[in-house]
This record gives structure tokens, sequence and C-alpha cells, in this order.
């Protein structure tokens, strides 16, 4: 038997009303072989020791479900999730010349482009023109508008094909946190992550052991 907290991750007592009234429909029926309630901020916060289940979600990735939560609890989560693409070729554009659909960017100078074989069909969102992703160590701003599947970034001229770049890190602090892309799109981390689609392969680190998997070939 369950229910889920609609305000956990909020202050108020809301969540509290909410739990005494699950508490007691549950005494009023023959007691289920299991009781939860928690998701990843009543995990967090509270302590139903009534229940003998919970059920987070976001911090099993190392995420905090608000700010609030964040600042209330002594648990150090970790981030888990980074999304890196490769840049699958590099251009020089001469001043005056623009790239990608509405000509939104327009060289004043001779500049060196990298084309990223990642787009907004792949969760990374038009709204990301602008913002700023890492190659080898140095913030690179999207130019153009970032296309379905492809995004085209300003960059140093050593910058050559097979490079790394982040464009969600798994560093709380980065300029490419995932809370960082967030705010960009206006929304919330939960969003993010859930934005990133099937067509992205997931690799999966344990320890020295790797595991790639691709949806789309399953």
């Amino acid at each position: 038997m369950f229910t889920h907290f609609a305000c956990a991750d909020e202050p108020g007592d809301m969540t509290t009303e909410q739990y005494q009234r699950f508490k007691d429909m549950v005494n009023e029926a023959i007691k289920p072989e299991y009781i939860h309630c928690q998701n990843s901020a009543g995990s967090l916060l509270m302590d139903c020791q009534f229940c003998n289940a919970i059920r987070p979600g976001i911090s099993l990735y190392g995420y905090y479900p608000s700010e609030y939560v964040q600042q209330k609890v002594k648990v150090h989560l970790k981030p888990s999730v980074q999304l890196i693409a490769n840049v699958v070729q590099t251009k020089t554009l001469q001043a005056g010349e623009s790239v990608s659909y509405g000509a939104t960017y327009t060289a004043t100078d001779p500049t060196t482009i990298a084309l990223l074989p990642i787009g907004y069909a792949d969760g990374y969102l038009r709204i990301m023109q602008g913002s700023f992703v890492n190659v080898n160590g140095h913030q690179c701003e999207v130019i153009g508008r970032v296309c379905m599947d492809q995004t085209i970034v300003k960059v140093p001229d050593q910058v050559k094909a097979g490079d790394s770049v982040i464009l969600i890190d798994n560093h709380r602090e980065s300029p490419q946190s995932v809370e960082v892309v967030a705010e960009k799109q206006h929304t919330i981390n939960y969003e993010v992550l859930c934005n990133l689609s099937r067509r992205l392969p997931r690799i999966y680190h344990d320890g020295d052991q790797r595991f790639v998997t691709n949806e789309l070939l399953k």
C-alpha cells in the first residue's frame, strides 16, 4: 500500500498532514506486505518508521530533489551523469559568414567552429544556444540554433575531430552541472535528465568495468 508525497521538497506542513492521513488509512486496512510513501525528498527529510520500504528516484543518481532539500539534509549526494559528445568536424568561418537555421550567429572575424553529433532529438534542447560546454578544459559557446541532430560550438583553433565535449557534467560546481542546465532551460533537474533520449548510448562504470548499452540496437 502506498501514497506519494506532493510537497516533500518544499517547506510547510502538508507532507506531515499527508503522512498522518496515510497512516490512518493503513491502520483501517488489512496490513499489506509493503507500505511506502517516501520519494527522494521524503526519504532524505522524513523518518517514516511506519513504512517498510522507500522508493527514491532522482537521489539514486546523486541529485537533490530541490535546493530546499539540499540545504536541509547532511547527506552528501554525488552526481553520476555526464553527457559527452565527440567533435566530428571543425571548420573556420570567415567574417560575415553565418551558421545554422535562421542564420542567428554571424562571425565578426575568422572563427573556428566544431560540429557535435547531438541535438534536441537527444535531449539537448534548442534553448541551449548561447550556453557553454567544456572542450578540453575551455568554456566554449554554443552558437547558432541547436538542430535536431547537431550542435555547433565556437572553439579554440587547436580543437580537432575526436575531441570530447562535456555538455552535462557530474560535478555539482561545474558550469555544466545539471542544475545550471536546468536553469538555462527554465525547468528542474528532473526534466533535464528525463529528456535524455533513447538515442543516446548509456555507458555505466563499475570500478574498472564499463558496460555500454544502446537502446536503438535492442
